[in-house]
Protein backbone atom coordinates (compact mmCIF):
# COMPACT_ATOMS: atom_id res chain seq x y z
CA UNK A 1 0.00 0.00 0.00
CA UNK A 2 1.19 3.18 -1.34
CA UNK A 3 -0.26 6.32 -0.17
CA UNK A 4 1.53 8.40 -2.92
CA UNK A 5 -0.20 7.48 -6.55
CA UNK A 6 3.26 8.88 -8.46
CA UNK A 7 5.68 6.40 -6.42
CA UNK A 8 2.73 3.79 -6.38
CA UNK A 9 3.62 4.12 -10.42
CA UNK A 10 6.70 3.92 -9.77
CA UNK A 11 6.74 0.52 -7.67
CA UNK A 12 4.63 -0.94 -9.97
CA UNK A 13 6.91 -0.39 -12.76
CA UNK A 14 9.38 -2.19 -10.64
CA UNK A 15 7.50 -5.03 -8.94
CA UNK A 16 6.81 -7.97 -10.46
CA UNK A 17 3.33 -8.54 -10.54
CA UNK A 18 2.90 -11.79 -9.78
CA UNK A 19 4.71 -11.55 -6.90
CA UNK A 20 3.26 -8.80 -4.94
CA UNK A 21 0.69 -5.89 -6.05
CA UNK A 22 1.07 -2.58 -5.24
CA UNK A 23 -2.37 -0.22 -4.15
CA UNK A 24 -2.62 3.07 -3.90
CA UNK A 25 -4.37 4.22 -0.86
CA UNK A 26 -4.59 5.29 2.48
CA UNK A 27 -3.51 2.27 5.18
CA UNK A 28 -5.72 3.68 8.08
CA UNK A 29 -9.11 3.65 5.92
CA UNK A 30 -8.48 -0.03 3.57
CA UNK A 31 -11.07 -0.51 0.83
CA UNK A 32 -9.93 -4.33 1.18
CA UNK A 33 -12.45 -7.06 2.48
CA UNK A 34 -11.79 -8.45 5.94
CA UNK A 35 -9.74 -11.07 6.56
CA UNK A 36 -7.98 -10.96 3.29
CA UNK A 37 -4.04 -11.55 4.24
CA UNK A 38 -2.76 -13.77 6.19
CA UNK A 39 0.52 -11.49 7.09
CA UNK A 40 0.85 -7.69 6.85
CA UNK A 41 4.46 -5.69 7.47
CA UNK A 42 5.48 -2.20 7.60
CA UNK A 43 9.07 -0.77 7.12
CA UNK A 44 9.74 2.48 8.45
CA UNK A 45 7.00 4.45 7.59
CA UNK A 46 4.54 4.44 10.97
CA UNK A 47 5.94 7.76 11.94
CA UNK A 48 4.75 9.55 8.29
CA UNK A 49 1.55 8.17 9.66
CA UNK A 50 0.09 11.54 11.70
CA UNK A 51 -1.05 12.16 13.61
CA UNK A 52 -1.02 9.38 16.19
CA UNK A 53 -4.70 8.61 16.32
CA UNK A 54 -4.66 7.80 12.68
CA UNK A 55 -1.66 5.39 13.11
CA UNK A 56 -4.49 3.90 15.70
CA UNK A 57 -6.70 3.61 13.05
CA UNK A 58 -4.07 1.78 11.13
CA UNK A 59 -3.39 -0.76 13.55
CA UNK A 60 -7.47 -1.13 13.70
CA UNK A 61 -7.25 -1.83 9.64
CA UNK A 62 -4.80 -3.96 10.08
CA UNK A 63 -6.69 -6.32 12.69
CA UNK A 64 -9.29 -6.00 10.72
CA UNK A 65 -7.64 -7.19 7.13
CA UNK A 66 -5.46 -10.02 9.10
CA UNK A 67 -7.09 -13.88 8.84
CA UNK A 68 -7.30 -15.08 12.26
CA UNK A 69 -3.91 -16.21 13.80
CA UNK A 70 -2.66 -13.59 11.11
CA UNK A 71 0.38 -11.77 11.74
CA UNK A 72 1.45 -8.21 11.25
CA UNK A 73 4.81 -7.12 11.45
CA UNK A 74 7.10 -4.41 11.13
CA UNK A 75 9.65 -1.56 12.50
CA UNK A 76 10.48 1.79 12.24
CA UNK A 77 12.70 4.32 14.10
CA UNK A 78 12.53 5.80 17.62
CA UNK A 79 12.64 9.54 18.07
CA UNK A 80 15.89 11.16 18.09
CA UNK A 81 18.08 13.98 16.57
CA UNK A 82 18.95 11.95 13.76
CA UNK A 83 15.63 11.23 12.39
CA UNK A 84 14.58 14.64 13.41
CA UNK A 85 17.06 16.05 11.60
CA UNK A 86 16.35 13.84 8.41
CA UNK A 87 12.23 14.74 8.75
CA UNK A 88 13.07 18.53 9.48
CA UNK A 89 10.39 19.64 7.19
CA UNK A 90 8.28 16.38 6.93
CA UNK A 91 5.15 15.86 8.79
CA UNK A 92 6.15 13.51 11.51
CA UNK A 93 4.08 11.44 14.56
CA UNK A 94 7.08 9.33 15.82
CA UNK A 95 6.38 6.20 17.66
CA UNK A 96 7.30 5.88 21.09
CA UNK A 97 8.40 2.09 21.20
CA UNK A 98 7.54 2.13 24.87
CA UNK A 99 3.60 2.28 23.96
CA UNK A 100 3.31 0.61 21.19
CA UNK A 101 2.53 -2.86 22.94
CA UNK A 102 -0.10 -1.02 24.68
CA UNK A 103 -1.51 0.38 21.48
CA UNK A 104 -1.70 -2.93 19.36
CA UNK A 105 -3.11 -4.96 22.18
CA UNK A 106 -5.86 -2.00 22.13
CA UNK A 107 -6.54 -2.38 18.72
CA UNK A 108 -6.72 -6.63 19.58
CA UNK A 109 -4.00 -7.94 18.94
CA UNK A 110 -2.13 -10.82 21.06
CA UNK A 111 1.06 -11.67 21.65
CA UNK A 112 2.91 -8.39 21.19
CA UNK A 113 6.52 -7.97 21.14
CA UNK A 114 8.59 -4.88 20.75
CA UNK A 115 12.43 -5.22 20.83
CA UNK A 116 14.27 -1.98 20.95
CA UNK A 117 17.85 -1.62 19.65
CA UNK A 118 20.04 2.09 18.87
CA UNK A 119 18.70 3.27 16.03
CA UNK A 120 15.53 1.35 15.36
CA UNK A 121 12.56 -0.70 16.90
CA UNK A 122 10.80 -3.94 15.64
CA UNK A 123 7.21 -5.25 16.98
CA UNK A 124 5.36 -8.44 15.88
CA UNK A 125 2.16 -9.25 17.26
CA UNK A 126 -0.93 -11.70 16.23
CA UNK A 127 -4.47 -11.53 15.15
CA UNK A 128 -6.25 -13.94 17.86
CA UNK A 129 -7.15 -17.10 16.74
CA UNK A 130 -10.51 -16.33 18.63
CA UNK A 131 -12.34 -13.02 19.26
CA UNK A 132 -14.73 -11.81 22.08
CA UNK A 133 -17.97 -10.21 21.17
CA UNK A 134 -20.81 -9.59 22.94
CA UNK A 135 -21.78 -13.17 23.85
CA UNK A 136 -17.88 -13.80 25.20
CA UNK A 137 -14.96 -15.45 23.37
CA UNK A 138 -16.32 -17.44 20.29
CA UNK A 139 -14.02 -18.86 17.58
CA UNK A 140 -13.36 -16.41 14.22
CA UNK A 141 -14.04 -18.97 11.15
CA UNK A 142 -11.82 -18.99 8.18
CA UNK A 143 -13.42 -18.39 4.73
CA UNK A 144 -12.75 -21.41 3.44
CA UNK A 145 -15.72 -22.67 6.21
CA UNK A 146 -14.91 -24.82 9.43
CA UNK A 147 -17.36 -25.21 12.06
CA UNK A 148 -18.19 -23.11 15.55
CA UNK A 149 -17.66 -25.39 18.32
Amino acid sequence: MESDPDLAVRLRNRMDSSKAAVLCGDAAALELPDSMFDNAVCFMMLHHVTPAARQDRLFAEMMRVLRPGGIFAGADSPSGLLLSALHLFDKVSMIDPRSLRIRLTAAGFESVQVDVIRYAFRFRACKPLRHRGANGWRRVLRRSGGHQP
